[in-house]
């Protein structure tokens, strides 16, 4: 979460700062020389005024700042950025009621050009404060309008989708209207996944800044509620109900894959040569169900971090299929080995621009080890990277650089990386790099009794 910003910030009180905020005609007590930053209805401006009378504060009849009076002893960094946030909560506001009433592009207006420029003078104020939290709050202010657009385009899109799809079903087109309802649900699960992720940020801001996010989660409550509706409407007209069952091992590693089996059917019957992929991390593997929709998978994690981690098995039906999708959820623990890499051959002498090769294998616990990613490098230049096949074999040729200095240098093989659950393991060779014979060839003019034109060519 954001941290809490702190009101002093150790710049040193700034001068009085009157009830009504920011903007207001500010003056210092006598005899001192008050340097304040303002906020006028456009881009900030840096201005300083010296006053050797004993005045009193006065104010205009601006609004400078929207929640709880500042005390006197807050700096002015403080008051500047507590101004930004009013009107970039302002303007997150009135988007989202854009967003409450279908105004897309009104909403996405509200999030452009001043919006952007406030941003960035957030960030500047930020960035000369004593406080990390006003970094923090300014990062969160960034992501949560970029996330706040991402919703507007999957509300838009499902929106035009559902047009889309309605007229299809009127036409009598069934195949295209399930096409449509395909993106429309893809689009919609988006915007829920976004706005899950965007209450959340509201609720941070809330805590962090003076933005009364109130408004902000209720409307986005209720534009979650009418995507699920959407969907739920879309998926009861156009498509069969289908079940999943599923039955998984609880623990995998690169040597013992994750494996599952089990049934998709609809109405108790079982769906033939349907799709099912096995998704765990960024790792994906498929298979078809046979004839009575019975299937089998398996997955060794590779590139997954080790720990307890979610594995999901879902049903992807064809566009035009009138089957719905449907996923299963099951957690496994995954535990990380430590490989064997075998080096079968490596150049053991080379010059210059000569191919140098590295042949090997990945294993662990007799296991061969596939799609592990290996690196190359002489000394700490990389030379090339790869990943073993199938049988856990890789190769890496690649012309030995100008930059390797002669004489006896070291081949490194590094197999693998950190947090995966195959653990980064070396190996290492000699090579013998031989100096290479050049030749300077060289051309000169004389362009006036002054200057000669040098130029040439190194060949080897």
């Amino acid at each position: 979460g954001v941290l809490p910003r702190e009101r002093a910030k150790g710049y040193g009180a700034a001068g009085p700062v009157g009830a009504t905020g920011l903007g207001d005609t500010a003056t210092s007590s006598a005899g001192k020389c008050e340097e304040r930053t303002a906020v006028a209805a456009g881009p900030l401006a840096q201005t300083t005024s010296e006053n050797t009378s004993n005045t009193s504060n006065t104010s205009n009849t601006s609004d400078r700042h929207v929640g709880p009076d500042l005390p006197a002893s807050d700096s002015t960094s403080t008051v500047v950025l507590s101004e930004l946030e009013a009107r970039i909560g302002s303007r997150l506001i009135n988007s989202s009621d854009a967003v409450e009433v279908r105004q897309f592009d009104a909403a996405e207006a509200e999030l452009q050009g001043n919006t952007t420029e406030l941003l960035r003078q957030y960030e500047r104020v930020a960035a000369n404060s004593d406080s990390a939290a006003d970094d923090e709050v300014a990062r969160e202010l960034n992501l949560t309008v970029q996330q706040q657009r991402e919703l507007i385009d999957a509300a838009r899109n499902a929106r035009a989708n559902y047009s889309e799809y309605q007229l299809a079903r009127a036409n009598g087109n069934d195949t295209r209207a399930r096409q449509i309802a395909r993106d429309l649900l893809n689009s919609s699960t988006v915007g829920n996944e976004t706005a899950a992720e965007l209450e959340e940020r509201y609720e941070g801001l809330g805590n962090s800044t003076e933005i009364n996010t109130t408004r902000l989660t209720e409307n986005l409550n209720r534009a979650q509620d009418r995507l699920t509706e959407l969907q739920n409407t879309v998926q009861a007209e156009t498509f069969v109900t289908t079940n999943l069952t599923v039955n998984a091992t609880a623990e995998a590693s690169p040597t013992r894959p994750l494996r599952v089996h089990g049934q998709v059917s609809a109405n108790t019957t079982g769906l033939p040569n349907g799709t099912i992929e096995l998704v765990l991390d960024d790792q994906v593997v498929q298979t078809t169900t046979t004839a009575n929709g019975m299937f089998n998978a398996s997955l060794r994690p590779i590139t997954v971090a080790p720990g307890n981690r979610t594995a999901t098995v879902r049903f992807v039906p064809a566009p035009t299929s009138k089957y719905e999708p449907v996923r299963h959820q099951t957690d496994v623990r995954v535990t990380a080995v430590t490989p064997t890499v075998t080096i079968y051959s490596a150049t053991h002498s080379a010059q210059f621009n000569d191919t140098v090769l590295v042949h090997g294998h990945v294993s662990a616990n007799n296991t061969s080890l596939a799609s592990v990613p290996v690196q190359v490098t002489i000394d700490q230049t990389p030379i090339g990277t790869t990943r073993t096949n199938s049988t856990g074999a890789f190769t890496v040729r690649e012309r030995l650089p100008a930059s390797i200095q002669n004489g006896t240098r070291k081949i490194t093989i590094t197999a693998s990386e950190a947090n995966t659950s195959v653990r980064p393991t070396t190996q290492e060779q000699s090579l013998r790099v031989e100096s290479t014979p050049t030749r300077l060839t060289l051309r000169t003019t004389q362009q006036n009794q002054t200057v000669v034109t040098v130029s040439g060519r190194l060949t080897t």
